[in-house]
């Protein structure tokens, strides 16, 4: 009892902002700022993954046209142009998404 007192004084901080910020990390649970922190970072790829799309699955125009024409497979030092563009465009369009 009294060694686990004495345990307990010891790993109190002793500096003032120490003790402020074990008092407020103490406050708020771990779990929230690393949801924040999740929601802050989905925002942008979110956004940016609505632009490639019309509508209810209709892919824009030009999505389509970047994976028939521009992306390109680099194999071994070869451009192989993507095998079916329009399901690989769907793909990483609702990858962005989710």
């Amino acid at each position: 009892m009294i060694a686990d007192a004495a345990r307990a004084d010891s790993l109190a901080p002793s500096n003032p902002i120490a003790r402020i910020t074990s008092a407020v990390f103490g406050l708020v649970p771990a779990w929230l700022p690393l949801l924040v922190l999740r929601l802050a970072l989905a925002r942008p790829f979110f956004a940016s993954g609505l632009t490639r799309w019309d509508g209810w699955f209709t892919l824009s125009f030009g999505t389509k046209i970047l994976f028939e024409q521009d992306y390109k497979l680099h194999i071994f030092g070869a451009e192989i142009p993507f095998p079916m563009p329009d399901v690989v465009a769907a793909m990483a369009s609702t990858a962005e998404i989710t």
